[in-house]
């Protein structure tokens, strides 16, 4: 069985993602993984008479008695605590675990704000091969009934298409597909991203996701994205992380950033993978 995992600091804040992640792990019948990182340099510990992790373990376990009965799809929730730097170890954890996907809250108290805002958070979607969700502790939905995808016109714009559908299938949620159409008099950008736009809708409708289907023109791709969440809804926004090689300014660092600070909703960031030759979608929701 999958696991998800959610960094936690144990600030009510960022249990927030805790509840996310668990809402996730019943739909998907995926488990539960809270991880919290401490970092012996900063010689930083709750309480450092009873020696380094101890009421960090034992506040551990207080978690896992309160939340194990939201369990409800099958799945355990666990935890594990590591040493070390926040992105390195939440990235190498969910390696070593196999796990589905990280799951996180972007505000916390007691220093977690610096861990998943700014570059942190950035440097933990940029590591991560697995898709990552990150929300704000104020906005954390209850449902999960419309997914909002953006096509671009890069190349790897329409590699978030496959877990997304994925995460539309065990909600039973629609996609609102938004076309952001480049304000250009170049019809080639144009005729791209409409092209890249039927590849998504085919795919779409081979894996039987119900979606609509959204146009918008304009250079501010950000202010698009969430006027089409304003105006259509959205429970969750799925954008590419950040990738140094990417040759257009579409949603890289700045742009995630604004994103995770004026979205009201979770922003879900997948990797971008190496294309070279191969299928437009090279792994599978199934």
């Amino acid at each position: 069985m999958k696991k998800i995992i959610v960094p936690v600091d144990f600030s009510k804040e960022s249990l927030k993602g805790l509840d996310l992640a668990i809402m996730i792990a019943n739909k998907m019948e995926a488990g539960v993984e809270i991880l919290h990182v401490m970092n012996p340099s900063d010689g930083v510990f709750k309480d450092s008479s009873k020696g380094p992790g101890v009421v960090e373990e034992e506040d551990m376990k207080k978690i896992i008695r309160q939340y194990e009965q939201q369990m409800t799809g099958g799945g355990r929730i666990t935890w594990a605590i590591r040493e070390g730097k926040v992105p390195q170890e939440v990235k190498s954890h969910a390696h070593d675990e196999d796990a589905e996907m990280i799951v996180g809250s972007t505000h916390g108290a007691s220093g977690f704000e610096e861990m998943f805002t700014g570059s942190n958070a950035l440097k933990i979607m940029a590591l991560s091969s697995i898709p990552v969700i990150l929300t704000r502790p104020e906005d954390t939905p209850e449902k999960l009934d419309k997914i909002l995808l953006p096509i671009d016109e890069t190349l790897e714009s329409r590699q978030k298409a496959p877990f997304s559908a994925k995460l539309a299938r065990a909600f039973n949620a629609k996609i609102i597909l938004l076309t952001l159409l480049p304000d250009t008099e170049n019809p080639e950008h144009k005729a791209r991203v409409s092209g890249y736009k039927k590849q998504v809708e085919d795919y779409l409708k081979e894996h039987n996701v119900k979606f609509q289907e959204v146009e918008k023109e304009g250079n501010n791709l950000v202010k698009s994205i969430l006027d089409c969440q304003k105006e259509y809804g959205g429970d969750l926004i799925s954008v590419m992380a950040e990738e140094e090689r990417t040759l257009s300014p579409v949603l890289l660092g700045s742009n995630v950033q604004r994103l995770l600070v004026e979205s009201s909703q979770p922003v879900m960031c997948i990797s971008q993978m190496k294309i070279h030759k191969g299928p437009f979608f090279p792994f599978d929701p199934k």
